[in-house]
């Protein structure tokens, strides 16, 4: 979690008509905001943690902003590029009450100017009630930070570098205040220029499914490759532990189980296994169609059917989440030297087959349509990879035999892609039992229903 006290902190208030109805048209449509500070009344630094009112005497919206370029004598642009509504307003008599009686003063500036610098205590004071009484705005500023990734650092990089050379301090500290600086260290070492080969000044590129898939199966967190062989399987360690990550985009993996990518905890015995769809733009917003993508059901109904073989669980083998399969929506568009995990968010099955019953999916035709506005429970990179690490999500221990037995069936013999492909109905739904009595000899039966 990044500290108050990094960052500058400013009030906005939107909650005029016009201002309002701007500002949530340009979050919502456009995925940002910009607005002109005059620098005599109010200095920023390079980032701006952003308090955004759109109704009188409340803070519906947190937002980070970049400061941009003077677009004239004392003048400041700022970009809001992230935004998150409040589930619960703060609200300004909650302040009141809840704050003491030497920072009323600044409450009040805070509701009733159009743009309000936080003094430093008064800022500490908001972000220790955030903290320890309001649950709900804690959990969603998480959120926010974790969802602040590389790509928008690296667009304002781009933005601001080659047009203000002497600039490149201050993005520096802005990158280091963020936990970003590891990304883009051999920038400011050897040159923007130097990294990018002859693709030099193309930075967000169209980029397919397989390659977001290939990328996100090379990383994990900080931690070193160790090792890599033909079958796609890649190893990292922290020097203590180890993590194996397996690229089953098009393998038999994927034909039997529905799944791009597989996560394998040593420590935990853990598995996690993820599908990747892609967000398209439409309309200004990302935007993906399970009605419109011929392989979602049949993904579905194979991890379904895997999922039915896993053994009985025991409360002591404790996981946040039982769920094995994890869908992860990807924006089509992604920012080319990240260095970091495809941008999107990851969805447990579960929850996945909720919103495909959910009211809130429905397009205004009655197709399903995910959305970044409509599916607003998600782990982020960063929450999904420190579950993995903490083996509080993926398979239960005594599943491990189980499951490590069936990929290796399927890998060695593909017996179970077969057996698929010669079903009268493709789509038929494959059981996969285990013999419970012979379980340490591995046997697998493929029982069609």
């Amino acid at each position: 979690m990044r500290k108050s006290d990094r960052w500058t902190l400013m009030s906005l208030n939107y909650s005029d008509l016009n201002h309002s109805d701007l500002f949530r048209n340009n979050i919502h449509e456009r995925l940002y905001h910009t607005d002109i500070l005059d620098e005599l009344e109010i200095k920023v630094s390079q980032q701006i943690m952003t308090f955004i009112s759109t109704e009188p005497d409340e803070i519906n919206y947190i937002g980070i902003s970049i400061r941009g370029n003077k677009t004239a004598s004392k003048k400041r642009r700022f970009k809001i590029i992230k935004a998150l509504e409040l589930l619960e307003p703060i609200t300004k008599s909650t302040l009141l009450e809840k704050l003491e009686k030497s920072f009323h003063q600044s409450t009040e500036k805070f509701f009733d100017k159009s743009k309000f610098l936080l003094p430093s205590k008064f800022g500490e004071a908001l972000f220790s009630y955030i903290y320890n009484e309001n649950e709900s705005v804690k959990n969603q500023y998480q959120k926010l930070m974790d969802s602040y990734d590389q790509e928008n650092v690296a667009d304002s990089v781009d933005r601001i570098v080659f047009n203000q050379k002497s600039e490149i301090e201050a993005i520096s500290l802005a990158l280091k205040a963020s936990g970003l600086f590891d990304s883009y260290k051999g920038f400011f070492e050897q040159g923007h220029e130097s990294t990018q080969g002859f693709l030099s000044g193309i930075n967000s590129i169209d980029v397919r499914e397989d390659l977001q898939i290939m990328n996100d199966s090379n990383i994990f967190d900080n931690w070193n490759l160790t090792k890599k062989d033909i079958s796609g399987q890649a190893t990292f360690s922290n020097g203590s532990r180890q993590v194996h990550i397996v690229y089953a985009n098009r393998t038999p993996i994927e034909e039997n189980i529905g799944v791009d990518l597989l996560y394998y905890d040593e420590f935990s015995k853990s598995f996690v296994m993820v599908q990747y769809k892609r967000l398209i733009a439409e309309n200004a917003k990302w935007v993906y169609r399970p009605d419109a993508d011929s392989n979602h059901q049949k993904e579905l109904d194979l991890m379904d059917s895997f999922e039915s073989s896993q053994l009985l669980r025991k409360d002591e083998d404790y996981k946040y989440n039982d769920d094995i399969f994890y869908f992860k929506l990807c924006k089509s568009k992604q920012n080319r030297i990240n260095g970091s995990l495809s941008v999107g968010m990851y969805l447990p099955k579960s929850y996945w087959k909720h919103l495909l019953k959910s009211k809130n999916t429905l397009g205004p035709k009655g197709g399903r349509v995910f959305t970044y506005d409509n599916v607003q429970s998600y782990l982020t990179n960063t929450a999904f990879i420190e579950l993995i690490k903490s083996g509080l999500i993926g398979s239960r221990l005594e599943d491990a035999a189980h499951i490590e037995s069936i990929i290796k069936e399927i890998l060695e013999s593909k017996k179970v892609v077969d057996s698929i492909k010669n079903q009268k109905d493709f789509l038929t739904i494959v059981r996969f039992r285990i013999n419970l009595k012979n379980l340490q000899g591995r046997v697998v039966e493929i029982c069609p229903y």
